[in-house]
């Protein structure tokens, strides 16, 4: 499935869409790994580590289909596809009374962006 328009507007669609699914993907590795904290004892200060390789994943993935889906401009959907899944994540913490700028809403925006940025690159130009 490609974008026809490979313009701005190409590469803002494919990334919401690549940042939709990343967003996903990350809920999903997430909920695996609270299972995995509720069975195993882990402390609790493995939450954020754990956290953020779902995050970092989410993100990576949703910046290669992103990528993938355009076919082109493999840094641009990338860093929208990032930019917007940090918005959604910082919103949905912020329901929850946690989404201020601090130095781990830092930490998340760049794990967050270089991630996707990485995986739009790898995305578009993978060996077809």
């Amino acid at each position: 499935m490609r974008v026809k328009d490979n313009g701005f507007s190409g590469a803002f669609l494919s990334s919401l869409f690549g940042a939709g699914l990343g967003i996903l993907i990350s809920a999903v590795l997430m909920a695996l790994m609270s299972l995995a904290l509720a069975k195993v004892d882990l402390p609790a200060a493995a939450v954020f580590p754990m956290a953020m390789v779902a995050i970092g994943a989410g993100s990576f993935l949703g910046g290669f289909l992103a990528a993938q889906i355009n076919g082109s401009n493999g840094f641009l959907c990338g860093a929208v596809a990032g930019v917007l899944m940090f918005l959604v994540i910082w919103a949905a913490g912020g329901i929850f009374g946690i989404g201020d700028f601090s130095f781990q809403a830092f930490v998340r925006l760049a794990l967050t962006e270089c991630a996707a940025v990485i995986g739009g690159i790898i995305g578009v130009n993978r060996i077809k």
